[in-house]
């Protein structure tokens, strides 16, 4: 018997593109995102960004969120997850997913970043532009508005938050 391999192509391709999206820091998939987010009691940072068309998400992409500096101030604090809005070459179940998120959260301008309780629901501080200065400037950005939460704040319960209220 003679096997098709043409068959398993999308799923090799799937599990290959699964493994990868992980492989820089960022995630792509938001349910993905807060199972971790969950798992290890951190919130959420959403990136909003136009990675093909719009300057300032591309700076903001080129000079700082895949940064070695950035990634190493973020990791054990958030979980990442990147909600691109490419014109070219934009994967259909992402392209849904991140329509949903841009109307869900009100996102009207690139890029935008949003952090968001653990559990996915609560926006708990929202910034958009991209800051001159690379990786040094947005951390110092984060850092002002972001604190270790208490566990309450974090799952998104009803306990006050220290960080500075969404729209702020």
């Amino acid at each position: 018997m003679k096997t098709d391999f043409r068959r398993f192509f999308p799923a090799v391709i799937l599990l290959l593109w699964s493994a990868a999206a992980r492989a820089d820091g960022w995630n792509l998939r938001y349910w993905d995102t807060v199972a971790k987010a969950k798992a290890d009691g951190e919130p959420i940072l959403l990136a909003f960004t136009g990675s093909d068309w719009d300057p300032p998400s591309q700076k903001m992409i080129a000079e700082t969120l895949y940064k070695p500096d950035f990634l190493a101030y973020a990791k054990g604090k958030f979980e990442l997850l990147t909600v691109d809005f490419p014109q070219t070459n934009r994967p259909v179940v992402l392209g849904i997913q991140n329509d949903r998120l841009r109307v869900r959260f009100g996102v009207d301008n690139l890029p935008t970043f949003i952090l968001l309780t653990s559990n996915g629901q609560k926006p708990l501080w929202r910034y958009t532009g991209a800051p001159n200065g690379g990786p040094q400037a947005f951390i110092n950005i984060l850092a002002k508005h972001y604190h270790p939460l208490a566990p309450a704040a974090v799952t998104g319960s009803n306990a006050a938050s220290p960080t500075k209220p969404a729209g702020q």
